[in-house]
């Protein structure tokens, strides 16, 4: 008697924990759909999904994050390291849901989603953590970089009504981007000598190999390149409006390095090496330089200054995808006044 009611008292157990919650193993790692993203209701605010007709279901990814974007730079791009993401239970969330009806991208990528879209059950992670990796691809002819970009949650656990999935591995899916080529690279900044009168030509060569620089090529009275004092407002800086004629900023790759020598007169005179190729141009199509200046200590009764150069709002276009710069300082230097 007693064996029979222990044996009748386990099985009440146990069916009161199956009514708690089922915990079903990898239930959506066959979820097959194609992977698809966009911006939510801010710049820094992503959704990643996949959307199955066939069942009327949806796997989302949401998260913000404000080094993450859906077109990154090559820069922002790490082929040995991923970029992780920690899930929680507010902004950074798996999310598997079953619809009434049959639904569209417009359900993730509209701030108000259709009102015909019902959901008929819902399972939200409440932990886990989001890999995204990258691995290069060959480029295509534009010479643009390509990446495959896979989204991989770890060990999530996503919970709802009866119901609990837990999947130690879950590979959400991947796409394939073009990263822009970025401008932003290590250099010093370089002036030419001032042949003609108030032109000016300002560029960088990048510091790891030299196969890459930046010039700044413009025509102002009021800018000088050893400035007198005097002239000089740490309050105002000089704004050099670009256009296509005189005030260009030009961005190029080349096929090898520029050797040391020939440095200033590839830049200063449009002479490039012949056994060197430029495979890469843009040029800028509107934007402004802005240049500002700020005082330092003097050294042996010298006056100095530090001087900072400025891209806003470019847009540089030629070979392969044009570059769009909201904001970026090329570079920085002193200068000793006379």
């Amino acid at each position: 008697m007693i064996n029979k009611i222990s044996y009748f008292v386990i099985f009440i157990v146990i069916l009161s924990a199956c009514s708690e919650g089922d915990i079903i193993e990898n239930d959506i790692n066959n979820f097959t759909a194609e992977l698809q993203n966009c911006f939510n209701d801010s710049k820094n605010t992503f959704v990643f999904f996949k959307v199955d007709n066939n069942t009327n279901s949806a796997l989302s990814m949401n998260f913000t994050s404000t080094t993450f974007d859906i077109t990154p730079e090559t820069n922002d791009i790490s082929i040995s390291e991923p970029t992780t993401i920690p899930l929680n239970a507010d902004s950074n969330q798996l999310i598997y849901r079953e619809f009434e009806n049959t639904i569209t991208s417009n359900y993730f990528c509209s701030i108000i989603p259709p009102s015909n879209s019902t959901i008929t059950e819902e399972l939200v992670s409440s932990d886990g953590t989001l890999e995204i990796s990258y691995s290069e691809l060959d480029p295509t002819a534009n010479t643009q970089k390509r990446y495959i970009r896979t989204l991989t949650v770890l060990n999530s656990t996503l919970l709802g009504d009866g119901r609990t999935i837990r999947n130690e591995v879950l590979v959400l899916g991947s796409d394939t981007i073009e990263a822009d080529i970025s401008i932003d690279f290590t250099g010093d900044i370089k002036t030419c000598s001032e042949t003609t009168p108030n032109t000016f030509t300002i560029y960088k060569v990048n510091t790891t190999d030299r196969n890459k620089a930046i010039s700044l090529n413009f025509t102002d009275e009021t800018f000088d390149v050893i400035p007198v004092l005097a002239n000089i407002s740490e309050d105002t800086p000089i704004t050099i409006t670009l256009n296509t004629t005189s005030n260009i900023i030009t961005y190029r790759e080349f096929s090898d390095t520029i050797p040391e020598p020939n440095v200033i007169e590839t830049f200063c005179n449009n002479l490039i090496p012949s056994s060197i190729s430029t495979t890469r141009e843009l040029k800028s199509t509107n934007g402004v330089i802005e240049i500002s200046y700020k005082k330092l200590a003097p050294v042996e009764g010298k006056e100095r200054v530090s001087r900072t150069y400025t891209l806003k709002n470019i847009i540089l276009e030629g070979t392969g995808t044009p570059i769009t710069v909201e904001s970026l300082i090329v570079g920085t230097e002193e200068i000793t006044l006379e």
